[in-house]
């Protein structure tokens, strides 16, 4: 698959390997981001750990 993502998120990924950058074009935006997840998934662990980690990461 291919995502648009900040090179943050992914500095380890690309630092070893598991990530290449298909296309080095780097985009501009001043659009928001938004994690989606269903309403009755809110309070599964996963999703609180992981949106606690993108806050995180962001700030």
């Amino acid at each position: 698959g291919v995502a648009i993502v900040p090179r943050f998120l992914v500095e380890d990924e690309l630092a070893s390997g598991a990530l290449t950058i298909p296309i080095n074009q780097p985009i501009e935006s001043q659009q928001a981001y938004w994690l989606v997840y269903p309403e009755e998934k809110k309070d599964r662990p996963a999703v609180k750990a992981f949106r606690s980690w993108l806050l995180d990461q962001c700030a």
